[in-house]
């Protein structure tokens, strides 16, 4: 769903950083932990059981009071002006994300990104009115709502070899809801049908059905991403509403 971090920093306490004023660790630990931590790391992972801890922090900073407060966020603007924004951490979206972390009801060890770890009886539900198994029905869901599902994520992420993964490509082909392609930096060889819209690294270039369930600025009539998107939904919430614009006769199409 989102670029892999750089380093993988634990989480520190509001104590460093309202005294030690260490912005660089700050940065980095943003980039390990938000939103990396709920879509991108297996429950049980330490880096993502400390995210609602470090979002709390970043709350904090994100409203400065004092010098050292107005320094962070200042500099944290600066530098990922953007990226993790004060009224996003302070938000609904980000909120239901925390306290889904928190409630454990993820399985140890598999990934929120894996809608048949997270809303398995969607995953059915997909499987039954397409009338295929149910790992075609899962790849449909992460193409329809992810925005990273590169094959090597989903493999990850589904804890699939290159065999399953490749079966469960050739049924949605022979139902004709993905489209076979060679695109640029997409890591994968699948898509959704319809027009595509073009990303500047780190972010991937996406299908542009995805933009409005994802809340993506758009520029260059439509054709490329602007700025770093941050999650409105929670993955639950985001295969739900994916499924169901396609419930709804409003799927992608060519």
């Amino acid at each position: 769903m989102w670029p892999r971090p750089a380093r993988n920093t634990r989480l520190f306490t509001a104590w460093d950083v309202m005294t030690r004023h260490d912005t660089d660790r700050l940065l980095d630990t943003v980039f390990t932990a938000l939103p990396w931590a709920y879509a991108d790391l297996p429950a049980g992972d330490p880096v993502r059981d400390d995210a609602p801890e470090l979002v709390r922090v970043l709350r904090e900073v994100s409203v400065p009071r004092d010098s050292p407060s107005r320094m962070l966020s200042a500099e944290l603007g600066r530098a990922h002006a953007g990226v993790i924004r004060g009224d996003w951490l302070n938000g609904a979206a980000c909120k239901r994300m925390m306290a889904r972390i928190a409630d454990g009801a993820l399985p140890e060890g598999r990934y929120e990104s894996d809608p048949g770890a997270c809303v398995p009886e969607l995953v059915a539900q997909v499987a039954d009115r397409l009338r295929v198994a149910p790992d075609p029905a899962a790849l449909y869901l992460q193409l329809l709502a992810l925005l990273a599902p590169t094959d090597r994520n989903v493999r990850r992420w589904n804890g699939w070899t290159p065999a399953r993964h490749k079966k469960a490509v050739a049924a949605l082909l022979a139902l004709g809801l993905v489209v076979e392609d060679k695109r640029p930096r997409a890591g994968r060889g699948v898509f959704l049908p319809g027009p595509w819209v073009h990303a500047a690294k780190p972010l991937l270039p996406v299908e542009r059905w995805k933009a409005d369930l994802h809340g993506l600025v758009l520029r260059g009539e439509g054709t490329e991403l602007a700025g770093v998107p941050m999650p409105p939904h929670t993955l639950p919430e985001l295969f739900a509403a994916a499924w169901q614009r396609v419930e709804d006769n409003e799927g992608p199409i060519a």
